[in-house]
């Protein structure tokens, strides 16, 4: 998974030694959680009913490396 890579990336420079942000499989999670949150916004805030409403898979790369 893409977004999995970059946190793992992210989270490796960021904070070596962390329990939790070590584990390949917590940051699955939050990679997942964060593709669900960014799908449930696309799904909420539709480009069909404001134009300016325009989310793209390059948002959720501007928060992944926005924990840089």
């Amino acid at each position: 998974m893409i977004y999995a890579n970059y946190l793992r990336a992210i989270l490796q420079q960021q904070l070596p030694s962390h329990k939790v942000w070590s584990s390949h499989g917590k940051i699955h999670q939050l990679a997942l959680s964060m593709i669900h949150v960014y799908n449930e916004l696309r799904s909420q805030f539709s480009q069909d009913e404001h134009s300016h409403y325009l989310f793209t898979p390059r948002d959720l790369t501007h928060w992944c490396l926005s924990l840089l």
